[in-house]
């Protein structure tokens, strides 16, 4: 059996995927800028926007999509502290929240970036999870499901 940390782990790894950011794509960027991220589920977006004070409904708040793209934000590397307007300086730039928040605030283009690519991403979960809901087999009719199958929660006992 499969440890409930190691089942978090893979599902995490699953969502998880790196971005470069090429130097042509950036204003006076000198190297691919790489940026990791673990791209939420619907449930967590649902959470971060109840959090926030809203619901989700036919559109996401720009509020919301900026603190999804926060949290989904988990790495980076090859940004310097130059890459933020004002700044002299070609020290690694720290990844720590502050960083994070004053990057995504100094940079547009680069908040527009990964905001656009966790919405694709997202998009794409949520419909291959759709499609494979719709292509798993339900049991015949009339036929117990097998106990082996069943999870039962704690409540439930």
């Amino acid at each position: 059996m499969t440890s409930p940390l190691d089942l978090r782990a893979a599902a995490i790894a699953a969502r998880s995927l790196t971005v470069s950011v090429d130097p042509d794509d950036t204003a006076g960027a000198a190297s691919a800028r790489t940026f990791a991220l673990v791209i939420p589920t619907a449930h967590e977006l649902e959470l971060l926007t109840l959090e926030m004070g809203s619901t989700l409904t036919a559109g996401v708040s720009t509020q919301v999509l900026r603190a999804t793209v926060e949290r989904a934000l988990v790495g980076w590397s090859g940004l310097i502290e130059s890459d933020l307007p004002g700044v002299d300086s070609d020290a690694p730039l720290a990844f720590e929240p502050a960083n994070v928040r004053t990057l995504l605030d100094e940079r547009r283009d680069l908040y527009l970036r990964l905001r656009d690519v966790v919405i694709e991403q997202m998009e794409r979960r949520s419909a291959a999870l759709a499609a494979a809901r719709k292509n798993s087999r339900p049991a015949s009719p009339g036929t117990a499901p097998d106990p082996a199958d069943q999870t039962t929660r704690a409540t439930e006992r």
